[in-house]
């Protein structure tokens, strides 16, 4: 029982985190500030900025280990509603609800969280093991000309997409690998 507890957990986990994207010229919401459908580099920085501070959860100045067990407990301890350490198929059918009902509030549209992990490991350019605000602002700077293809210091929805879109074959054919993988042993 315990077991099958720690996959359920892993699995409603890994629903709620997904790679850094934008939620669209939304005002307030996503980079796009002023929602005219671009995104600038000022608006870019801005916006990660707002994030590592949203990561640094013990707001050390850095994104590590601490900050990432900080946020699995958080998420764990809002789903596990009977405060029993263990998330029942109630509170996992529950916490799917709730996360489908916030989505048909934004229209159907998934939430885009930045992700603090794995995913961030080329960040991490000093090899410490954990992420500065420099390393994370460098990272964000990098992505944003990676995606910006015409070099004019804004994104344009259809940059965007091609920079997501990437990205997500990229993640997809990781995790087909890994499954491949772990298939065979």
């Amino acid at each position: 029982m315990r077991k099958f507890t720690l996959i359920l957990s892993a699995a409603a986990l890994s629903l709620g985190v997904s790679s850094l994207a934008y939620a669209g010229p939304q005002k307030g919401r996503g980079p796009d500030a002023n929602a005219d459908g671009l995104i600038t580099q000022e608006e870019h920085a801005a916006h990660v900025l707002q994030m590592f501070a949203k990561k640094d959860v013990n707001q050390d100045g850095t994104l590590d280990a601490a900050d990432r067990e900080a946020k699995r407990a958080a998420h764990f301890a809002k789903m596990d509603t009977d405060g029993s350490g263990e998330l029942s198929r109630a509170e996992l059918k529950a916490a799917h609800k709730a996360r489908s009902e916030k989505r048909g509030k934004r229209g159907g549209k998934p939430m885009h969280r930045a992700k603090m992990g794995k995913g961030m490991a080329g960040a991490d350019t000093n090899g410490d093991g954990a992420i500065s605000q420099a390393e994370f602002e460098a990272a964000g700077a990098a992505r944003f000309a990676a995606a910006d293809t015409d070099n004019d210091g804004k994104l344009t929805r259809a940059e965007h997409k091609a920079a997501h879109d990437a990205k997500r074959a990229k993640h997809k054919a990781k995790m087909k690998a890994k499954l491949c993988e772990q298939a065979d042993n």
